[in-house]
């Protein structure tokens, strides 16, 4: 059996349009063979505009610093790049080959080269419109090399290829048990990673290490309370999926009891993926191939662990949960659906609105009680939440309502809905700017943009998609953060089902196949998608992601670099064996933004220089990452000589130091602990 699952056929032609004997020799046969020096001269144009693109040279290698001068000249580029083809052309052929002439293998591997087209469509629409859309270049690289690669291992298959055919047939023998490994080797190494940053105190207070301290106050009785907001977190989203997770907790307090599960969860997507896929596509070999993407897919990756200093958000839970949605609503197993809801609700409010676009689906197919029930439900709950119970924790409307999130709009439900309809070209021409533009390419071209081709997904992801198109704060516009996170799913859920219309359409185009069979042509599709998508989300995560196997991983200049975030420093080190033990438990510390996360314990934490009127104790490191920079610079310039209004300096060594509130008449500071010895 071939890697289409499907009877191999005696001729690889079907993926040649026009194929033939008499093709061989027709105007067009000749033409095919231009189609890969074309390409090759658009790999070149890549090259260029990736070396002279500083926005596009920052995304493959944050940091990286070209002298213009000593660039090769764009002659040059175009020459290596059509060498890179035809070497590339000539490799593919030498996969297909097998037992045939080299001019057929030749003509057969030519149309795997058609994708790089759009690397040259690219900078002419980038001349026409003035939009950088020429920073996408290397996603086109990306797309172009992947079906390449998927088109050149479908026709090494088809052909009998003996690589071809047993890797198609070990992928479809240990499908279950690949798709496993991955989500186990992915859980492995996202909790080293969370564990080690955990020990080098990498890891914020503010949107992580502040979630510690709600489950250690809620264990205590103070029912998801948090110092940072001075009330209940409910005032922020309402979220209490985390809540589930206080058995652990009691058992072992602490940020890593928090983020193991999560990271487990997260792998456990590979789960609902490869089910997903086996349901819709019917294809073993095609569902290890989209279980194993999924756990290479950056932008899930970033949710487990932004770029920086964030390994712990609740509402993550929501992606293998939505999963899991996804396939019960088309399964149509609608009492699973509902507890699988239940927790998604739990997660965050605005992850409702999905579940209220399925209602509506399950209405037009005639589910008329789920359909209802699912909309009203899940559009009630989010209106409520964001209206009605945020504001009543909160003391006043969302945060997200303030001018840094839909400032163009209003900053109330009904402005900005009554602006979106009174002015929907501005609101359309606000929603296509480019960086909203370009997280959704980010989003989709690991999974080969197939998720275009599944109406249904995109219609149950409207909403996020709008709203998330509609903010105007920088950090939603990118995938290194957990903005994208509502998202998420439709990439993946909609990749397999965009296949799964492919294979049911494309079969029909006999002009497309060939003498290949009908019966075959469905397995071909489908074979050629899952290769696609697998090397799409592997490749773009070796140059966008964060993991061990990503470029940005080893980048000095790069957020990711390991020795930032992985390796204590002699700092934290002096902190965590000279400062740390000796802060009294029952006082409230006010501290810089790495080291506050380890005092989600005590009395009160707040971020420096935040609340420091209400602080018995300020800890400070000297130096410390600010706010996602590419590297180490001062958290604050405090000299040997220099004081805290109203505290007293009682220790600095090492770049950490301590300040005490100085006694006032009638206090009585928290803490009965003697401080360290200043140096």
């Amino acid at each position: 059996m071939a890697l289409t699952d499907a009877p191999k056929t005696p001729s690889t032609q079907a993926l040649q349009p026009g194929t033939g004997s008499a093709g061989e020799t027709s105007l067009v046969g000749l033409l095919t063979y231009l189609i890969p020096p074309v390409a090759g001269l658009c790999i070149g144009i890549a090259i260029d505009s990736i070396l002279t693109n500083d926005s596009v040279v920052d995304g493959i290698w944050t940091g990286a610093s070209i002298d213009p001068d000593s660039l090769p000249a764009p002659l040059v580029t175009k020459a290596a790049g059509l060498a890179a083809g035809l070497v590339l052309w000539f490799l593919s052929a030498m996969v297909v080959k097998g037992g045939r002439p080299w001019r057929s293998a030749l003509r057969t591997t030519a149309f795997g080269f058609v994708s790089f087209f759009s690397i040259l469509a690219l900078n002419t629409l980038n001349g026409v419109v003035g939009m950088d859309v020429v920073e996408w270049s290397p996603l086109a690289v990306i797309v172009s090399l992947a079906f390449l690669t998927a088109w050149t291992a479908v026709s090494a298959s088809a052909n009998g290829g003996r690589m071809a055919v047993a890797a198609a047939g070990f992928l479809r023998r240990r499908a279950v048990i690949i798709t496993l490994c991955a989500g186990a080797v992915y859980c492995a190494v996202s909790i080293a990673m969370g564990l080690l940053q955990w020990r080098a105190v990498m890891i914020s207070y503010r949107d992580c290490g502040n979630l510690d301290e709600v489950m250690w106050k809620t264990l205590h009785g103070q029912f998801l309370m948090c110092s940072q907001y001075s009330y209940n977190v409910l005032g922020e989203h309402v979220g209490f999926i985390q809540l589930f997770l206080l058995p652990i907790y009691a058992l072992w307090p602490g940020l890593p009891s928090l983020m193991i599960p999560l990271s487990i969860a997260l792998a456990s997507g590979v789960i609902p993926v490869y089910r997903l896929a086996m349901d819709r596509l019917n294809s073993p070999a095609a569902a290890a191939l989209f279980s194993v993407a999924y756990v290479l897919y950056a932008p899930m990756q970033y949710l487990d662990k932004e770029i920086l200093d964030i390994t712990f958000l609740p509402e993550m839970f929501y992606v293998p949960l939505m999963l899991w949605a996804i396939y019960f609503f088309l399964k149509r197993q609608m009492w699973r659906l509902l507890v699988v809801s239940f927790f998604i609700l739990a997660c965050k409010e605005e992850l409702a609105l999905p579940l209220a676009m399925m209602g509506l689906v399950m209405a037009a197919r005639r589910q008329w009680k789920w359909g209802i029930a699912f909309f009203v439900g899940g559009t009630m709950w989010f209106l409520v939440s964001f209206m009605v119970v945020v504001p009543c924790f909160a003391g006043g409307s969302s945060h997200v309502l303030n001018p840094d999130y839909y400032g163009e709009y209003g900053t109330s439900v009904s402005q900005i809905l009554r602006s979106v309809f009174l002015h929907p070209f501005r609101a359309l021409s606000l929603m296509c700017a480019f960086q909203h533009l370009d997280l959704l390419a980010m989003m989709l071209v690991p999974f080969g943009c197939l998720a275009l081709l599944s109406p249904t997904m995109l219609f149950v992801f409207l909403p996020s998609i709008a709203s998330g198109m509609l903010c105007s704060y920088p950090a939603s516009s990118t995938i290194y953060f957990h903005w994208h996170l509502s998202i998420t799913p439709l990439p993946i859920a909609g990749a397999i089902l965009g296949t799964a219309n492919l294979a049911r359409i494309l079969p029909r185009f006999s002009l497309l196949w060939g003498r290949i069979e009908q019966s075959a042509r469905a397995g071909v599709v489908i074979a050629l998608c899952a290769v696609l998508v697998f090397v799409s989300s592997g490749v773009f995560d070796v140059v966008y992601g964060k993991v061990p196997w990503s470029l940005k991983f080893y980048n000095p200049n790069s957020n990711a670099y390991w020795r930032y975030l992985y390796v204590r420093t002699p700092a934290v080190e002096t902190f965590l064996t000279k400062v740390l033990p000796t802060i009294p438990r029952d006082a409230a510390v006010c501290a810089s933004w790495m080291l506050d996360t380890r005092f989600a314990h005590h009395a009160a934490a707040y971020r420096y220089p935040e609340f420091m009127e209400k602080a018995d104790y300020v800890v400070v490191q000297r130096y410390e990452p600010v706010d996602q920079g590419l590297s180490y610079v001062p958290w604050r310039q405090i000299g040997d000589e220099e004081q805290l209004a109203g505290f007293e300096r009682i220790f600095a060594e090492g770049g950490v130091y301590v300040f005490k509130r100085k006694p006032q008449s009638g206090d009585n500071p928290g803490g009965s602990a003697s401080p360290p010895p200043t140096k």
